[in-house]
């Protein structure tokens, strides 16, 4: 009943965001994405079902490039790809995701970004 770190991943210097693709149980981890900011201001990061998407969502109400995700002005912003079903509630302009907790439907899949400053992070981290 040991659980041991496999990998050890060290916090990067830069904005970033983690997206957690989570079991249907809801407390087991199926994937985890690190989406820095990193690159070019028109780099963005592709969710979708396609192979070449790099956020890969096994489902199949999700377009195979549904969203992107980048960082402009200082703040991680999706955008719907016009989508058949739509992202959210069809968004029309890029939302930006904030400090907030924030929730987007994604055909059925739901994704929550969560944005935690170094206190929140130390507090975690101390009460493990």
């Amino acid at each position: 009943d040991k659980e041991l770190e496999l990998i050890d991943i060290e916090r990067p210097q830069c904005p970033y965001i983690l997206l957690e693709s989570l079991a249907k149980d809801k407390k087991v981890s199926k994937n985890l994405f690190l989406i820095t900011s990193v690159g070019e201001e028109q780099d963005k990061v592709t969710l979708g079902r396609g192979h070449q998407c790099e956020v890969r969502i096994s489902d199949i109400s999700v377009s195979r490039q549904h969203a992107f995700i980048k960082y402009q002005n200082g703040k991680f912003v999706i955008t719907d790809n016009n989508s058949k079903f739509g992202t959210l509630i069809k968004m029309v302009k890029p939302i930006p995701i904030t400090a907030d907790k924030v929730a987007i439907q994604v055909g059925r899949t739901v994704i929550t970004f969560v944005i935690k400053d170094e206190n929140q992070v130390q507090k975690e981290q101390q009460q493990q």
